[in-house]
């Protein structure tokens, strides 16, 4: 694992858990160097258990003098040593991803652009930005303040990259669509792909994903969406704010998702078809219909998911 260590007290990170914040019990100075998990705990770490009512005696022993965030309701707690800490929270895993995040994570890049990294002359690239070894920027490209884009990504011609965003290694951004027009003769024709890739604040993008440029507009990942690793993002999509597109995920070209939607892995949305804010697709499903807000659906063809059981339960009848 990564040697993460900065020595930073309780009531530092009470501060950091934000709303998932309740109190603090044990010495509100009780330090954390180090963060582990309760399996690879040690002393003066920083953990967390998000079951609720869970015994963090075996937790608080193994520390000896470092901090448990722990997920309320807590079981009662038996003289917590000299040192230590416990940071009542209503959610564990997120404030200690908050704490983790703000306090002990850094970046590994000695560079704001490594050497072999190539920016065109016509990109523009903030100063706070961090660019991976061997990853490319293209021209009349952007890429706002704080984002990091890993080694080895191809950010093409033309694309607007926030700022805060994070862009794993080996993705490619702004590629062509694959568009093509049959001529007479039974051939393709290319169509051309003039358009850009916008993508906005705070998002996160995975390794091996590629996301094509849209014809004549824009392909948009709108703020805050998460994309996964090998996720396939064709011309002109545009993915939601808050939307979760998980693993293998193809999204044919001018396919539309709303708002907090969230695509399990492995599923397949024909192109121009929509799915609406706050829906889920189910695993491996294959979306040939649009999808209505706030609806779940499963299955190849994929329908919603009461008809899935429906249907599933008739399946086994007849079996039987």
């Amino acid at each position: 694992m990564i040697n993460i260590t900065n020595n930073i007290n309780a009531s530092t990170l009470f501060e950091a858990c934000g709303d998932m914040g309740i109190t603090i019990r044990g010495d509100r100075y009780a330090y954390a160097s180090t963060v582990r998990s309760l399996n690879n705990a040690c002393a003066q770490a920083l953990l967390f258990n998000n079951t609720p009512e869970a015994d963090l005696k075996p937790a608080i022993d193994s520390i000896g003098r470092g901090i448990v965030i722990a997920r309320s309701p807590l079981a009662h707690i038996d003289n917590i040593p000299e040192g230590a800490a416990v940071i009542e929270v209503r959610n564990a895993r997120l404030a200690f991803a908050r704490c983790v995040r703000i306090h002990y994570a850094k970046s590994y890049c000695l560079h704001n652009i490594h050497p072999s990294a190539v920016v065109e002359p016509t990109a523009s690239v903030h100063d706070t930005a961090i660019i991976g070894a061997n990853t490319y920027i293209g021209a009349y490209s952007r890429v706002g303040a704080r984002t990091v884009i890993a080694p080895n990504v191809t950010v093409y011609h033309g694309c607007h990259i926030g700022a805060d965003v994070n862009i794993n290694a080996g993705t490619v951004i702004g590629a062509d669509g694959f568009g093509y027009e049959q001529n007479d003769q039974g051939g393709y024709e290319k169509f051309p792909h003039l358009g850009g890739v916008i993508v906005e604040d705070g998002v996160e993008i995975g390794s091996n994903t590629c996301i094509d440029r849209a014809a004549l507009d824009n392909t948009i990942i709108k703020a805050r969406a998460r994309i996964d690793n090998l996720v396939h993002v064709a011309h002109n999509v545009i993915i939601g704010e808050d939307s979760v597109v998980i693993a293998l995920t193809m999204l044919g070209g001018s396919v539309k998702i709303g708002d907090r939607a969230w695509i399990a892995p492995a599923a397949t949305i024909i192109n121009q078809k929509s799915i609406g804010s706050d829906s889920v697709v189910g695993l491996a499903s294959v979306v040939t219909k649009d999808v209505e807000e706030g609806q779940t659906v499963m299955g190849t063809p994929a329908v919603d998911q009461a008809q899935f059981k429906a249907m599933n339960q008739a399946m086994k009848a007849l079996l039987k």
